[in-house]
């Protein structure tokens, strides 16, 4: 693994592991348009993007990473991570580390929107439903508090599931007044899903992650029209 504040995007090697099925249908493909281009001038395609955990000094965070067929390295992180997860490089003392913000204050009824986008909320299930063995439904969910926005267009956010079982669909999602998420029942017995009950998290995507996103959509959709012509 290669820890990279010069590289804008987090990227891993396509053949460095076997992904299992519930992160894997999460996976967005770009068209053949889509690029990362290199400070030498040279281009990387993207294969495909997805949202993984990565563990880094004993500790687990979940991002979105792009699949590149030849990477040099097996992973490299960027500067998406860094900044996002609050990651430190300590050169002198050949360390890093996961910075942890101190609050004062955390109990407080002036809280900063900006701040507020950045937590983390809990999509709850809205009503209740059987899932048999082996099968997917879509379910209503709700945040589990008020998502605070001050922009005119809603923020894009990472949904990621809780728990293997139910396994809600990894993806992106925008908070709306009715939200729903696919949850997947990957066992042998039919489970119930309760109203109120966690089933995965909901995190805002940072700004490179969105445009990089909103580029592999742009792009699809150019594919696409050139294709009917």
């Amino acid at each position: 693994m290669l820890i990279n504040s010069g590289a804008s995007l987090t990227l891993i090697k396509s053949n460095l592991f076997h992904l299992p099925y519930y992160i894997r249908q999460s996976a967005r493909y770009p068209s053949s348009k889509f690029q990362i281009h290199l400070a030498d001038k040279s281009c990387l395609y993207v294969q495909k993007s997805l949202l993984l955990p990565i563990t880094i000094a004993n500790r687990t965070k979940k991002h979105i990473v792009y699949v590149v067929p030849k990477l040099w390295r097996p992973c490299i992180i960027g500067n998406d991570f860094i900044q996002r997860h609050n990651l430190q490089i300590d050169g002198g003392h050949q360390r890093i580390y996961f910075k942890e913000l101190v609050v004062k204050n955390p109990i407080t009824p002036n809280l900063d929107p900006i701040r507020e986008k950045e937590e983390e909320y809990v999509l709850l299930a809205s009503e209740r439903i059987k899932i048999p063995s082996y099968h997917a439904v879509n379910i209503q969910v709700q945040p589990d508090k008020e998502v605070v926005s001050t922009e005119e267009e809603p923020s894009e956010y990472e949904v990621t599931t809780i728990k293997l079982t139910p396994c809600v669909a990894n993806g992106v999602i925008k908070p709306q007044k009715s939200m729903n998420v696919q949850v997947a029942n990957l066992t042998k017995k039919t489970i119930i899903i309760h109203p109120g009950q966690a089933l995965a998290s909901m995190t805002r995507l940072n700004e490179a992650q969105s445009n990089v996103l909103h580029q592999i959509e742009k792009t699809q959709q150019e594919g696409t029209s050139s294709n009917r012509e």
